[in-house]
């Protein structure tokens, strides 16, 4: 059986199309993509000003009094 008595001409038509189609609009994709800056990655001065947001996961370092630096641990563990 032939595929013209198959399938209707307006049928053929949209198949051809569809299957063009992709090759039409990935490069228009992917041109638009590169003028609005994709994929280029952030400038070096501006990721030096840029200012990380985020937990802080340095903790201070502790103030001990004078006398508290001779004290074992269970010594400190008894005073709290």
């Amino acid at each position: 059986m032939k595929t013209s008595i198959l399938h209707s001409l307006n049928f053929l038509k949209k198949r051809k199309l569809l299957l063009i189609l992709p090759l039409l609009v990935l490069p228009c994709l992917y041109a638009v993509f590169y003028c609005l800056g994709g994929g280029r990655g952030p400038k070096k001065q501006e990721a030096a000003t840029h200012i990380i947001m985020g937990f802080n996961t340095e903790l201070p370092e502790p103030i001990f009094d004078k006398k508290e630096e001779k004290m074992t641990k269970f010594e400190f563990y008894q005073k709290a």
